[in-house]
């Protein structure tokens, strides 16, 4: 009988499979990030500093990094240490996607909605919901 906590063939054919699914995404990301650095270059880092550019690169950069660090931490050749490091920025770079999609969420509401505080605070509140279960569900265990 397998107890609650047993790894059977069937858990660990899943969890590698959810693995390779999660390399392949991470892969797909630095390549689409390789192909539109320059697009970047031109579109962001030469143009007047601005809200929706420091948006645009909190978000392309947190990804970046989102996916190095999963690369890392699902490699074969990676340590224990490694690994555990790797977790813990997943877990910085989660959080800040999170308040980054809020205070988008947010600001395209108050755009959109004719440049009313209300409804833009709101949103920002309803959206920073996940983020908050995210990090109690993390620090509960």
């Amino acid at each position: 009988m397998n107890g609650p906590h047993e790894l059977t063939p069937d858990t660990a054919l899943t969890i590698r499979a959810n693995n390779y699914v999660c390399l392949s995404c991470a892969t797909i990301i630095l390549f689409d990030h390789a192909l539109t650095l320059s697009q970047e270059t031109a579109l962001i880092w030469k143009r007047k500093t601005s809200v929706s550019a420091a948006i645009f690169l909190i978000n392309r950069y947190t990804l970046l990094f989102a996916s190095i660090v999963l690369i890392l931490r699902l490699s074969p050749w990676s340590s224990y240490w490694v690994r555990l490091i790797c977790s813990r920025h997943c877990f910085r770079a989660s959080i800040v996607a999170y308040i980054n999609l809020a205070v988008f969420s947010a600001l395209r509401t108050f755009a959109i909605g004719g440049k009313q505080w209300i409804p833009a605070f709101t949103v920002f509140a309803l959206a920073m919901v996940p983020a908050y279960d995210f990090t109690q569900s993390n620090f509960r265990g």
